[in-house]
């Protein structure tokens, strides 16, 4: 990613995180209390002289008491911080740098890409990009994004949907799928709803994309198993 546009996205990342903490009436020397990062760090990110990591935008969405998905799109949802310790904080982000970059290397190697090319497509050094994929360093959410598209990864896919963050998460999640099945026939609504069906319906969902010969196909070849 070329630095003029990791400027822009971090400072229109910056603003928003302002905006929210702002609205929420927590000043910066709260969120640094309660996060453990440092209240030059906050003031960076929120200026956009430094782009936060996945691990850190979770840490704040988590002390602000927002889903993370909110925090970075910038909609305010109310509900109390929570207080744990910093040090508990950056055990977290590194154990989840590490594994962040795990999955992107896997992601890369799975799709025979050389690390400097996928480095190159986005505006990075080879050597930054190793460092990423170690868990050595942060990726800035700028970077971090950039890599998700170029390897076809999701996200949300990436985000902790387990440990201190699940509750929260899967609250939000729930949340999300109530709203959006209130249109649907009470019993289709309630199998939607069940977390016991979700491989149906992501079975379904990688159904829905298959062009009608490859469907033919498998339908066939159930019948021949079948009978």
């Amino acid at each position: 990613m070329n630095s003029q546009l990791f400027t822009i996205k971090a400072k229109k990342l910056g603003v928003k995180l302002a905006n929210i903490r702002q609205k929420m009436g927590v000043s910066i020397d709260d969120l640094s209390l309660w996060s453990g990062f440092s209240v030059g760090l906050i003031e960076q990110i929120e200026k956009g002289e430094r782009s936060p990591s996945l691990p850190q935008l979770e840490v704040i969405s988590f002390m602000l008491g927002i889903s993370f998905e909110n925090l970075v799109n910038g909609d305010l949802t109310e509900k109390p911080p929570l207080n744990l310790t910093s040090e508990f904080f950056n055990k977290y982000e590194g154990l989840r740098n590490r594994l962040i970059g795990v999955l992107l290397k896997k992601a890369r190697i799975s799709k025979n890409l050389s690390l400097e090319s996928v480095a190159e497509k986005c505006a990075i050094s080879g050597e930054k990009l190793d460092q990423y994929e170690s868990g050595a360093i942060s990726i800035p959410y700028p970077d971090f994004e950039c890599l998700c598209v170029f390897l076809n990864l999701s996200i949300s896919s990436l985000i902790s949907h387990k440990g201190p963050f699940s509750k929260q998460y899967n609250q939000t999640a729930n949340l999300s799928r109530s709203e959006n099945t209130n249109h649907l026939p009470n019993d289709l609504s309630d199998f939607v709803s069940n977390p016991a069906n979700l491989p149906y319906i992501e079975l379904a969902k990688r159904l829905s994309v298959m062009d009608a010969a490859k469907l033919r196909s498998i339908a066939e070849g159930l019948l021949e198993i079948t009978y």
